[in-house]
C-alpha cells in the first residue's frame, strides 16, 4: 500500500470513528429506555400527541407550550412546530416508541452533519474535536441525554449543528448555508433559549463567508431561502391567522415578568463553561438530588463575571487577530465562539427573577456548545502560536525536521479521538440506567409504572361504555397529591388512548401545554384516574353528571 493510500484509509477510518463516538450513545441510551418499558408522559406525551397531530389534526402551528406565559392573558408557546414534523414519521410507525427512537435518529443526525461541517472547515484535527465535544455532552448533559425526546434536548444538538455549519460557511463552505438555517431553525423553535444565540451564529457565519468568499452564493443562498422559507411557513400562517398571533404573545410578554437576574448571571454561565476545568467537563447533579435550598447561580454559574467578560473579548480578539494573519478557520471560530457566547450571556441574564428555577431545570443547556466554542476558540489560538513557533524551529534545524512537523495535526487528532472514545464509554457507564430509562428525569419511573396500570384498567370501562353507545369525546382527569403527577399521567393516558382510535381529551393542568383543541367539554364524560400512596392507581368512569361507574 503506497503512503498516499495509507493515509486515505487512515482517514477515513478516523471519520467513521468520528461519528460512531458522537451518535452510537444516542441510539444506546434510547434502546435501554424502550427495553426498561419507556412510554412518553408529561412533557414528552404533550410531544407525541401535537406530533401525533400532525397527520390526524388539529395541525399544530406553534412549538411546545412556553413558561412566558405566565405574564400575560395568552397561552404561549415556543416559536414553531418542526420537531413536531420531523418526528411524525416515526411517530406514524410506533405511537409508543416513535418519539424516542426518532429523536435519537435526528439527534445523531445533527451530530453527523456537525462533524462533516467541521471536518469540510477544519479538516480531521476539527472534526475529532467535535465528536470529543458531543461524546461529551451525551456523558455530561445528565438532564438533556436521559429525555432525548424532550425540546431542549434536541435544541442542543440543533444548537451544535447550526454553529458549526456557521463555522464551515464562515470559512467559504457556502454550500453548509442551508443546512446552517434548517438546524437553526430547528433550535429556535425548539425552545426560545436558542433562538438569539443561533442568529447570531449564522449571521457571523454569513458575514465572515462573505469577506473572504471567493465561490458563488447565488445557489447556496436560493437553497438556504427555501429551506427557511419551508421550516418557518406553518408559525407564520399561524401568525397571521390566530387572534392573536403566538409570536405576537411571545414579544408581547417579554419584559412584562418583573426584575430579571442580570446579565452578570449569564457571564458567570459564560465562565463556569469556559474555565480551566468546565462545567461541560463535569456531569452535574440530577435534579432531584439538588436541594431546595440551594441557590440557582451555584448550578453551573458559578464562575467569576469578570472571567466571564474577559474570556468573551479576548475571544473575539482572537477572532480578530486570526482574520488579519489570514487563519479563517480560527478566525470562523473564535467570531462565531464569541458571538454566540454574548447572546447566551444576554438570554441567560434576561431571565426574570419569578422563573430563576428553570435557569437549574434546562436553560443551561446552551451553554454546552457554546462554552465548547468559546474554549475551542482560545485554546485554538495557543494551539496555532505552538504549531507556528514549531514551524520556526523546524525552519531552522533543517529539512530532517519537516516530517515531524506534518505529523504533528495528526498526532492531535488522535489523541482528541482517544480522549473522545474514552468519553463516549464514560457516558453510558454514568448515566444511571434507572433515570435513564425514565422519559421524566425528575420523577423517575413512577409515572411510566402508573401509565401503564391506567391504560390497563381504562380499556375494560371504555369498551363496556363504547358498546352503550358512548364514542363523544370524553376527559381525562387524574389526582394525585403531587400536581406533577396528574399532568404527566392523564396527559400520558388521553395520547395513549387517542392513538388507539378512543376520542380522550384533557383537562385541567394538562390543557395551558396541550392548547385549547385538546380541551374536553365542561359537561364531557370521562376516565378519573386516582393516584394513590406507593403506586395505587385507581380508574372509574363518569358519565358527566358526577355518576360514576
Amino acid at each position: 500500500m503506497t503512503a498516499r493510500a495509507s493515509g486515505t484509509a487512515a482517514r477515513t477510518a478516523l471519520r467513521i470513528v468520528a461519528h460512531l463516538v458522537a451518535e452510537v450513545p444516542l441510539i444506546v441510551v434510547a434502546a435501554l429506555q424502550i427495553s426498561k418499558g419507556w412510554l412518553p408522559t408529561s412533557d414528552d406525551a404533550v410531544i407525541a400527541w401535537r406530533t401525533w397531530s400532525v397527520f390526524s389534526g388539529p395541525l399544530p402551528l406553534t412549538g411546545q407550550y412556553s413558561q412566558i406565559t405566565a405574564a400575560g392573558g395568552h397561552t404561549a408557546f415556543d416559536l414553531g412546530p418542526l420537531q413536531y414534523f420531523l418526528l411524525a414519521i416515526p411517530d406514524r410507525i410506533d405511537p409508543v416508541h416513535g418519539i424516542l427512537w426518532g429523536s435519537a435518529l435526528l439527534a445523531a443526525v445533527l451530530a453527523g452533519l456537525s462533524i462533516e461541517a467541521m471536518w469540510s472547515a477544519c479538516g480531521p484535527v476539527g472534526a475529532t474535536f467535535t465528536s470529543l465535544a458531543l461524546a461529551l455532552t451525551v456523558a455530561t448533559l445528565f438532564q438533556a441525554t436521559v429525555n432525548l425526546a424532550w425540546n431542549p434536548s434536541i435544541g442542543v444538538y440543533a444548537m451544535f449543528a447550526t454553529m458549526a455549519a456557521s463555522i464551515a460557511v464562515g470559512c467559504d463552505r457556502t454550500r453548509w448555508l442551508p443546512v446552517a438555517v434548517g438546524s437553526g431553525s430547528l433550535a429556535a423553535q425548539c425552545h426560545t433559549s436558542f433562538a438569539v444565540p443561533v442568529v447570531a451564529a449564522i449571521a457571523i457565519g454569513i458575514g465572515m463567508g462573505v469577506a473572504r468568499s471567493r465561490s458563488g452564493w447565488l445557489w447556496p443562498v436560493a437553497a438556504a431561502a427555501i429551506t427557511g422559507a419551508a421550516c418557518w411557513i406553518a408559525p407564520l400562517v399561524q401568525e397571521i391567522t390566530g387572534h392573536p398571533g403566538n409570536w405576537s404573545v411571545v414579544l408581547s410578554s417579554v419584559g412584562r415578568h418583573g426584575r430579571t437576574v442580570g446579565f452578570s448571571l449569564g457571564l458567570r454561565g459564560i465562565a463556569a463553561a469556559t474555565r480551566v476545568l468546565p462545567s461541560w467537563w463535569f456531569r452535574l447533579p440530577a435534579l432531584n438530588t439538588v436541594a431546595r435550598s440551594t441557590p440557582f447561580e451555584k448550578i453551573p454559574y458559578d464562575g467569576s463575571t469578570i472571567w466571564g467578560a474577559v474570556a468573551l473579548a479576548i475571544c473575539a480578539l482572537v477572532a480578530v487577530a486570526a482574520a488579519l494573519m489570514r487563519r479563517p478557520r480560527l478566525a470562523a471560530i473564535a467570531a462565531i465562539g464569541a458571538g454566540t457566547g454574548l447572546a447566551a450571556a444576554w438570554t441567560l441574564g434576561s431571565v426574570p427573577l419569578a422563573q430563576a428555577p428553570y435557569l437549574v431545570y434546562y436553560l443551561y443547556f446552551v451553554l454546552w456548545p457554546v462554552g465548547m466554542a468559546i474554549t475551542a476558540g482560545l485554546v485554538g489560538a495557543i494551539g496555532a502560536s505552538v504549531i507556528e513557533a514549531w514551524r520556526v524551529l523546524a525552519r531552522r534545524r533543517g529539512a530532517r525536521h519537516r516530517s515531524t512537523e506534518a505529523k504533528l495535526p495528526g498526532a492531535v487528532a488522535c489523541g482528541a479521538l482517544a480522549l473522545a472514545l474514552a468519553a463516549a464509554g464514560a457516558g453510558l457507564l454514568e448515566v444511571d440506567l434507572p433515570l435513564a430509562s425514565s422519559p421524566l428525569f425528575l420523577l423517575g419511573w413512577q409515572p411510566v409504572d402508573q401509565t401503564r396500570t391506567a391504560i390497563a384498567l381504562a380499556l375494560p370501562l371504555l369498551r363496556e361504555h363504547e358498546a352503550a353507545g358512548h364514542r363523544r369525546p370524553f376527559d381525562v382527569r387524574a389526582s394525585p397529591d403531587f400536581i406533577v403527577f396528574r399532568s404527566a399521567v392523564a396527559d400520558a393516558v388521553a395520547y395513549l388512548l387517542v392513538v388507539k382510535d378512543y376520542p380522550a381529551r384533557v383537562s385541567g393542568n394538562a390543557d395551558g401545554p396541550l392548547g385549547a383543541a385538546y380541551r374536553a367539554s365542561a359537561h364531557a364524560p370521562g376516565l378519573f384516574i386516582n393516584l394513590g400512596p406507593h403506586g395505587k392507581v385507581e380508574v372509574t368512569w363518569q358519565d358527566g353528571t358526577g355518576t360514576t361507574g
